[in-house]
C-alpha cells in the first residue's frame, strides 16, 4: 500500500483512523509507505512556513506537516525504514509492516 501527502489532508484527530484501517485491510506481513511533510526533524523556515500557511490558507496549502512514522506506530506497524528529505519542505519517508 502507498500513500503520498495524503495524510496531511486529514484533520488532526482524523489521522489515526486511516493508518488502522489500513493495518486491517493489508495481508498478514503486507507492507505499506506513506510519504509525508515531516513534523519531525530541522524546524526551519520552510518547515514553519507550510504549517503557518496550511492554519491560514487551507485551501491554498492541502497538505501540513504531520508525525507519519507515529501515526504508523500507533496502528500497530513495524517500522522497517524512515528517513527524511528535504524538497520544499521536510518530507519524512516511512515503509512499515503489519
Amino acid at each position: 500500500m502507498f500513500m503520498c501527502f495524503t495524510l496531511g489532508l486529514l484533520d488532526t484527530p482524523d489521522i489515526p483512523s486511516v493508518p488502522a484501517e489500513c493495518r486491517r485491510v493489508l495481508r498478514p506481513n503486507g507492507r505499506i509507505v506513506v510519504v509525508a511533510v515531516s513534523k519531525e526533524g530541522k524546524e526551519g523556515f520552510m518547515w514553519h512556513a507550510s504549517g503557518w500557511t496550511h492554519r491560514h490558507f487551507p485551501t491554498l496549502m492541502f497538505c501540513r506537516p504531520i508525525y507519519a512514522r507515529r501515526a504508523l506506530e500507533a496502528a500497530g506497524f513495524r517500522i522497517e525504514e524512515s528517513r527524511s528529505e528535504t524538497m520544499w519542505a521536510p518530507v519524512q519517508i516511512v515503509r512499515a509492516r503489519k
